[in-house]
């Protein structure tokens, strides 16, 4: 029988290896890691200090500044004893966060809202802190609040000309250039061509207004998040409407009477407000917000009334040039 055969071809063999010393062969296994390179590997660590930071940018009414740097091939998270040197390099930026506002940041800054771009355009992911960061949610007052930011690197050069992108796609990220001049997505002023336009009984004046990639402080849960889509921006105007020569001696104004033209595309306000019976000689501010294309290249502000036949009228907006 075959195995009978078997077991006495291995008797035979394991006979003659006693005597000629050598054993049976083993199949070949292909080695998981590649063969270590003659010495050992050393401990690299070069501080990055190009000379250009900190430098800051602003997310979600947070601000985050990269206050150094370094290119190191020590894992920066090490669970269990001291880390060894090993071929893949890690760029750790330093970086602090301060919440500037009074309430509680909603925004999760997790691994997800922080990716590392190179010169090449090449767009690496952060290293797992194993938990979360200090800086992940920003009580109220939170002021510089420390931690790091680890990416795998190709090259010790690889920091430079690199940027640090802040938040989650799609969500627009806040850009801090490490080498390159600042990246400037500070909000943009707003103004208006006419001095104030009549419509029926109320007068329009656009008081200001700003161009923002933030949602403006006080407007509720708009669709978008906190932050603006890459394709999108906020736009947040004051407006003042005077009640003037209204036939009953009072007059209604409402954010319905307000729309912004975008291109030509309409848009109306993320919110309502208004009042009621306003008194002849009194005027009332509306702060609408919009939420347009970020490609539109023309803005218009089109203001009416709720006086019929009274028709509408449009103010032509400037966008401060940055």
């Amino acid at each position: 029988m075959r195995w009978t055969t078997g077991l006495a071809r291995a008797a035979i063999c394991l006979a003659i290896a006693a005597v000629t010393g050598c054993a049976p062969r083993l199949a070949a296994v292909e080695p998981t890691l590649p063969p270590p390179s003659a010495g050992a590997l050393e401990a690299i660590e070069v501080p990055f200090e190009p000379g250009t930071l900190p430098r800051s940018a602003e997310f979600a009414r947070a601000t985050f500044t990269v206050v150094g740097g370094s290119v190191t091939n020590l894992h920066p998270y090490t669970i269990f004893g001291e880390p060894k040197p090993a071929r893949q390099l890690f760029g750790v930026l330093n970086v602090q966060a301060t919440n500037r506002t009074d309430a509680r940041i909603a925004y999760v800054f997790n691994t997800e809202a922080f990716r590392l771009r190179t010169y090449s355009g090449a767009i690496l992911a952060a290293v797992d802190p194993i938990g979360s960061y200090d800086f992940s949610g920003l009580a109220p007052g939170a002021a510089d609040i420390d931690d790091r930011l680890v990416f795998p690197l190709r090259t010790v050069d690889d920091l430079a000309g690199a940027a640090l992108l802040i938040g989650k796609p799609p969500d627009a990220p806040a850009v801090i250039e490490l080498t390159a001049p600042p990246a400037d997505d500070a909000p943009t002023t707003i103004s208006a061509s006419d001095a104030n336009v009549r419509v029926g009984p109320l007068s329009w004046t656009v008081v200001d207004g700003l161009l923002t990639l933030d949602e403006p402080t006080g407007l509720c849960c708009p669709e978008t998040g906190v932050r603006a889509n890459t394709d999108e921006r906020f736009v947040s105007l004051t407006v003042r409407a005077l009640v003037q020569g209204s036939q009953y001696g009072r007059a209604t104004i409402t954010s319905d009477l307000v729309t912004l033209l975008a291109d030509g595309v309409a848009f109306e306000p993320l919110s309502f407000e208004g009042q009621a019976n306003v008194q002849e000689g009194d005027s009332l501010e509306l702060e609408p917000v919009f939420l347009i294309d970020a490609a539109a290249t023309t803005l218009q502000l089109r203001v009416g009334s709720e006086i019929a036949g009274s028709g509408s009228r449009t103010i032509d907006l400037r966008v401060a040039t940055p």
